[in-house]
């Protein structure tokens, strides 16, 4: 008799992406969705919005740009310090 075959499930890693910037938002989809094994479960565009989201979806990883409107960046990071795995942060200054 041969031995049962167990379904090994992926893991799937739940992402919020935080950019003021929608262009910037859609070309970390389009980058993230390349690697399978990922879920895109929330955006936001400013810092409300990304309080909200780190409040009530903890993901695991939070890709967050501190220069967004509404507040302080800082006051993102630490929120989704708090709720997320990792945070990445990603900015630019010109």
């Amino acid at each position: 008799m041969a031995p049962a075959r167990r379904a090994v499930e992926k893991a799937i890693m739940r992402i919020v992406i935080v950019d003021n910037f929608p262009h910037v938002r859609d070309s970390l989809k389009s980058l993230l969705s390349t690697l399978g094994e990922v879920e895109i479960i929330g955006e936001a565009q400013d810092v409300p919005g990304a309080i909200n989201l780190a409040q009530k979806l903890q993901p695991d990883i939070a890709i967050v740009d501190i220069n967004i409107p509404g507040g302080s960046g800082f006051e993102v990071l630490k929120e989704f310090k708090k709720k997320a795995g990792v945070v990445i942060v990603l900015t630019s200054y010109s």
